[in-house]
């Protein structure tokens, strides 16, 4: 069921400010102002906004470019469909609004109001112009270090933000981490988030490309998959394929649970050794093996962007990827290529054709049992010993400490020893 809009009988030109009569005229239609020739989109009418054009499109909701004339900004509307399966992921958005709500930081899109017209609930939030990151994942050359980087920390200090609210996002990719005109990064869509106090199994899967281990296995969830997540992320940008990479969701899936994550100095190496290190880090297996908090990461990626070469001088052009894009079934069976070089495991012949999301739920956690009931898993042949690079104020050795101490004895000695040679001299 599509939303109901109400069509208007005319709209103002956006160049010329002259009315154009709008009667018989198709909502979002593209036609030329008769007035200055130039090309507009005809409006809709939906509760106080006028919606200029469609931004993102799926089968419960559509996102417009809209006018809230009240305050006279433009603003995206994010609008459901008034039927019963619509209206399940209305609950779950508008969950993620008042989470969003919450709190308020510079890398997360603002929510400014919710509400309900004609039976259809709708989203009101800050209009990105740019893009996401998606195009990101797919560049030749691949995109800059520096850039990736700088975004990196851009969305660290959102999620941190959000845990200390209390809430993990439980769904970070490409797709999730828009990028303005300034090149500043912003998160979007916490429909899989959820209150770190109110339950450590969230019951939410990701998009399985970005899906932390734990997260397959029903395990306890925290910051720490949305580090995996952002990490797995990370990779897809700097090495342009994805972690692990299979034809189906329990392929990739059982790939994670048997197998580390190949380091990416492998395909990036020239990258420095800090941010192989980060991203190494944050796709460790064990959540115990990551980063010990938002902040130990965030030092760790300005350390990185401290010594990392300096931008390109072609700026990155933003491909039109709406930022807004809804992904109604991010757990797809057919996903993308295998990863080179690693062994594939043959599908089983229970699985089900297209699967929806519950039921690849339940498949993932039955993978896990069987996974994990077969012992520890199987670390994969490429996998390199996981080194800490030096850090940047490392602390002095035993040996080191010793060494200054007797210095500065000596010293204290010597400046003793001539005061009292100056004292018994003019005495």
């Amino acid at each position: 069921m599509p939303v109901i809009v109400d069509k208007v009988k005319s709209f103002k030109c956006r160049h010329c400010r002259e009315n154009i009569d709008a009667v018989g005229m198709p909502a979002f239609e593209s036609t030329a102002c008769p007035h200055c020739g130039e090309m507009v989109n005809v409006p809709a009418a939906f509760s106080n906004y006028l919606l200029r054009e469609r931004l993102g499109d799926g089968v419960s909701a559509m996102v417009f470019r809209a006018y809230e004339p009240k305050i006279g900004r433009e603003v995206a509307l994010k609008v459901f469909n008034d039927d019963q399966e619509s209206r399940k992921q209305a609950e779950r958005c508008i969950h993620e609004a008042r989470i969003i709500a919450s709190f308020n930081h510079p890398r997360i899109v603002q929510i400014f109001h919710i509400g309900l017209h004609k039976g259809q609930s709708y989203i009101e939030m800050e209009l990105i112009p740019g893009g996401n990151t998606k195009f990101m994942t797919n560049m030749t050359p691949p995109p800059n270090e520096t850039m990736i980087l700088d975004f990196a920390i851009g969305a660290v200090e959102g999620l941190n933000a959000a845990f200390r609210a209390g809430v993990v996002h439980g769904d970070v990719k490409p797709a999730n981490i828009l990028v303005t005109f300034d090149s500043e990064a912003k998160l979007i869509d916490f429909g899989a988030a959820f209150r770190y106090d109110e339950s450590e199994d969230s019951g939410q899967l990701g998009t399985p490309h970005y899906l932390a281990p734990e997260v397959i296995k029903r395990e306890p969830t925290g910051f720490w998959s949305d580090m995996y997540s952002l990490g797995a992320t990370l990779f897809h940008m700097l090495a342009q394929q994805p972690p692990f990479n299979a034809e189906t969701v329990r392929e990739i899936a059982k790939l994670k649970l048997q197998y580390a994550a190949p380091p990416i100095i492998e395909l990036r190496p020239d990258l420095n050794e800090y941010t192989a290190y980060a991203i190494d880090r944050m796709l460790q297996m064990e959540p115990s093996e990551r980063f010990e908090s938002w902040e130990d990461l965030l030092e760790v990626l300005h350390q990185a962007r401290d010594i990392a070469p300096p931008p390109a001088d072609d700026v990155v052009q933003l491909v039109p990827i709406s930022p807004y894009e809804i992904d109604e079934n991010p757990n797809d069976q057919n996903v993308g290529t295998p990863t080179p070089n690693v062994e594939q495991p043959a599908p089983p012949p229970d699985i089900t054709p297209n699967p929806s999301p519950a039921q690849v739920s339940d498949q993932l956690a039955a993978l896990a049992e069987q996974v994990v009931d077969k012992g520890e898993p199987v670390m994969a042949p490429a996998a390199a010993p996981f080194n800490e690079p030096p850090l940047v104020d490392d602390d002095l050795s035993d040996t080191d400490n010793a060494s200054r101490i007797f210095f500065i004895i000596a010293a204290l000695v010597l400046v003793l020893v001539a005061i009292i040679s100056f004292v018994i001299w003019f005495s």
